[in-house]
């Protein structure tokens, strides 16, 4: 049960996140300065939002106990791993070596938390 709260909880967190990072970035207006042309830009935000999306729905059905809920959970940091993953790629070609460092930490917590309730279920 312990597992699953943290699973829940993080899922909630990385969903929220992504969510918010893209708020800021799109209220002040520095989007582009991370995406510079504007249709990349545009079907990256859709993906990421699409992804925290799907993060968010996996930590409350985790949370909620749902019956399908292991499977919709692992979808969804499926869609985290390679969101990470793909970021990570885009901003380590621009050198935005903070950044990167944020998203690796958050890349290796994701498969982390996605082994080990991997592992508890089976």
């Amino acid at each position: 049960m312990i597992y699953e709260t943290i699973s829940g909880a993080f899922s909630l967190l990385v969903g929220i996140s992504i969510l918010l990072f893209w708020l800021v970035l799109i209220i002040l207006k520095k989007s582009n300065e991370y995406i510079e042309k504007p249709f990349e830009r545009t079907f990256h935000i859709i993906a990421e939002i699409i992804t925290a999306l799907f993060a968010i729905v996996g930590g409350i059905v985790i949370l909620t106990e749902q019956i399908w809920r292991f499977h919709y959970f692992f979808f969804a940091m499926g869609l985290v791993i390679y969101a990470i993953t793909n970021a990570i790629g885009i901003y380590g070609q621009k050198k935005f070596w903070i950044l990167v460092s944020i998203l690796m930490i958050a890349l290796i917590t994701t498969a982390s938390i996605l082994i080990t309730t991997i592992i508890k279920i089976t």
